[in-house]
């Protein structure tokens, strides 16, 4: 049985082996659909159906990112249909895929016997990307892409072919269709091409200017819909935003603390650590190699003099030169990300969720160093006997890359260990120590993701940082809605403010093919969509998720400006478990009047408040604009109500 178990999940040494691949695959899919039984207890988040509502409307790009979140929602619903349980499956598949391609990147780069089961269970535990896996947003596709990219860069550097470079452009390609962070990925490569100038082949291959086309090729429908809308999500793009307001509101610190939690604190700690560790020995090694580049060099030619020796009895552990700079691949791939937003969350606020995709390679990084041993060095890959029938350029690469010197290279015995690792001895054992001790948060922070509706009964926190419950309660509300729809104003057409409250209310309201969004405050894709038609009603909701504050919407100040009549419905509660999870407010607006996007954009554009927002193209300086009463009546009371009345309930008692 133990040799059964180790025949499918044990990758040995050498050439990658059908069997544990197979064996690891099963096991991703086995975990992934355990937790599909999880998330089939949920509903759909309201940015799940804000990207759902992108495949009802299939088009070149939008706004917020580009559309391959969209064609695969697409192509999932047109394959099983358009239900919940569909995108929850498309969102675990992508999951499963990136774990895979991540592992594949860690067996190419050398990683072998439990090491790559090890990585790949971690990926699929580390707190953020257990918490978000079932979730089908634009990250699914741009984290895939960004691990068949790592994959097949390690495959070019190895290799060199050209099969692998049009590989890694294709998933370029892919991550810059699925999300605009995919850039960072393209920096990295540039960043370590730069610092690795032997690899200055791949600058002029055929094959690379071929996946350079292919990857403009793909990426081509974005640029044709910024070209066709004043480059409006360009503009979005570059201020890290889609709404305004972001800007200014950023923390160093809480963008750390998040980063913290999300990977595993003990675990950013031993990565930290190592980080620390390499850069300080890189400009040390960088210091020695000036120093002793001649007295390197004299020996290699005293070497070459004598011809070339009988091999050693022994093999040596020393790493080629290529999987050095796969190494150093992984580090500014991984480095790249993280130092990235960082140096932007001074400014603006950085969402946890945007470093993802480095949490790969930085795992892979970790078990390398903690229980690599030989498994990078394979044992007799390079022997001195091998050196020595090496032409002296490739020895002498091989020794820079090195950091150890060719007498120390004769004494060193197959010992199995690594000596060129930051983490040696007790160092090693502490750092595995702290990793294994990481699993702790991991396994605690976990299990409030997959139980944490029973167990928030007996927790004193707001139910809106209560994973469970984030997803909860829509399809209630959308239900209260209809309910009042049915009983007063058959007639009458849904419609929301908010995008998120839009996209809930048509995926649950498969009655009305298309709920508008008046998008007030915020510019989105409701905005590039269909508005209002004069002279219908409308029934307007809003959903308060954050249920510590007061739910208070401006709609019932701005509506009677623009139709003939409106009543306001009493806010209702969706209560779960004794707990409030989500409030609502519902108004019926009778006969639209005015030209929405028009007159609204026009005060929007002429309004302090409103100066900022992306997307928005204000008058040349000394144009007027007329703007009415109603207008101005609507911007008092907005800084009166919206601002001031917003407060804090009583969360203390739930």
């Amino acid at each position: 049985m133990r040799s059964r178990i180790k025949q499918f999940l044990y990758f040995p040494e050498g050439r990658i082996q059908p069997a544990p691949l197979i064996g690891l695959t099963l096991i991703l899919v086995a975990l992934h659909l355990i937790k599909l039984l999880f998330a089939l207890d949920g509903q759909l988040h309201p940015d799940e159906a804000y990207y759902w509502a992108w495949s009802q409307k299939p088009a070149l790009s939008y706004y917020d990112q580009g559309p391959g979140i969209a064609y695969y929602i697409w192509i999932w619903t047109a394959i099983f249909g358009d239900h919940f349980i569909t995108l929850k499956t498309a969102a675990l598949a992508a999951s499963g895929a990136t774990i895979l391609l991540f592992s594949l990147a860690g067996l190419q780069w050398g990683l072998r016997g439990w090491k790559p089961l090890l990585s790949a269970l971690a990926l699929f535990f580390i707190p953020g990307i257990l918490g978000g896996n079932h979730l089908i947003m634009h990250d699914s596709m741009m984290i895939l892409s960004w691990a068949g990219a790592l994959w097949m860069s390690i495959r070019a550097v190895q290799y060199r072919d050209s099969l692998s470079l049009i590989g890694l452009f294709f998933f370029l390609g892919l991550g810059g269709l699925s999300k605009y962070t995919m850039f960072l990925f393209a920096i990295a490569l540039l960043l370590w091409l730069i610092f690795h100038p032997k690899y200055r082949e791949f600058w002029i291959k055929p094959a690379s200017w071929m996946g350079l086309a292919l990857a403009a090729g793909m990426i081509s429908p974005i640029i044709l819909w910024n070209y066709d809308n004043h480059w409006d999500g360009a503009g979005a793009i570059i201020h890290l935003r889609s709404s305004g307001g972001v800007s200014g509101g950023g923390s160093t610190g809480a963008y750390l603390a998040g980063q913290f939690i999300m990977f595993s604190p003990f675990w950013m700690l031993a990565l930290l650590f190592l980080s620390g560790v390499l850069s300080f020995r890189s400009l040390r090694s960088l210091a020695g190699r000036f120093k002793n580049r001649s007295r390197i060099k004299a020996r290699q030619e005293q070497s070459n003099s004598r011809g070339n020796s009988k091999p050693d009895a022994g093999s040596i552990a020393v790493e080629p030169p290529w999987r050095n700079d796969a190494t150093h691949l992984l580090w500014i791939v991984t480095a790249v990300p993280f130092l990235f937003f960082a140096f932007l969350s001074g400014d603006r606020e950085i969402q946890a969720n945007w470093v993802f995709p480095a949490y790969g390679s930085a795992i892979l990084l970790l078990i390398y160093y903690l229980y690599g041993e030989s498994s990078i060095a394979t044992r007799g890959e390079v022997t001195k006997s091998a050196k020595e029938a090496m032409p002296a350029k490739e020895v002498e690469d091989l020794e820079e890359l090195e950091v150890v010197e060719p007498a120390k290279l004769e004494t060193v015995e197959d010992s199995g260990k690594d000596e060129r690792s930051p983490a040696r001895g007790k160092t090693r054992a502490i750092l595995r120590g702290i990793f294994a001790i990481g699993w702790i948060p991991v396994v605690l922070l976990d299990f409030f993701f997959l139980f944490s509706i029973p167990v928030a009964v007996y927790l004193p926190i707001e139910t809106y940082w209560v994973p469970g419950y984030r997803t909860l309660g829509f399809r209630e509300v959308i239900q209260g809605v209809e309910r009042i729809q049915k009983e007063n104003h058959p007639q009458a057409k849904l419609a929301a403010n908010r995008y998120q409250d839009a996209s809930i209310g048509w995926f649950y309201n498969r009655d009305q093919s298309y709920v508008p969004s008046i998008n007030i405050m915020q510019r989105n894709q409701f905005s590039y969509w269909p508005g209002l038609e004069p002279g219908n009603d409308y029934l307007f909701y809003h959903i308060q998720e954050n249920t510590c504050e007061k739910s208070v919407s401006f709609l019932g100040v701005i509506l009677p400006t623009f139709f003939e009549e409106v009543v306001e419905y009493p806010e209702e509660e969706i209560v779960h478990n004794r707990r409030v999870i989500k409030r609502y407010q519902v108004w019926f607006a009778r006969g639209y009047k005015y030209p929405w996007d028009q007159e609204v954009y026009q005060f929007m554009r002429n309004r302090a408040i409103y100066q900022n927002m992306v997307g928005l193209r204000v008058p040349e300086p000394g144009k007027v604009v007329n703007v009415s009463e109603a207008f101005e009546q609507f911007s008092r009371l907005w800084m009166q109500i919206y601002m001031s009345r917003k407060g804090k309930q009583d969360c203390s008692v739930f």
